[in-house]
């Protein structure tokens, strides 16, 4: 299962740091973690995690179950994902 937060001027899909990890997807920064998730931007790099770990786009959305959307996410709190 793949989460996907909003807030009003970007989203996110939560995935765990070790599957972005085992990956070996290349991440920029604006993608957010908490040590445990790494919240990957909508626009690019959820698309690099999913080709980099092999999962189709057709799998990919019976995985996604979409969270409330919010004005401002707590996302944007978190610190830069880095490798």
């Amino acid at each position: 299962m793949i989460r996907f937060y909003s807030d009003s001027g970007h989203g996110w899909y939560a995935v765990p740091v070790a599957s972005v990890r085992a990956s070996g997807a290349k991440i920029s920064p604006y993608s957010y973690t908490d040590g445990k998730v790494v919240y990957l931007e909508e626009d690019c790099d959820i698309g690099a995690y999913l080709k980099a770990a092999g999962i189709s786009n057709e799998a990919a959305r019976n995985m996604i179950v979409e969270e409330p959307s919010v004005d401002r996410s707590f996302i944007r709190e978190l610190r830069s994902y880095r490798e």
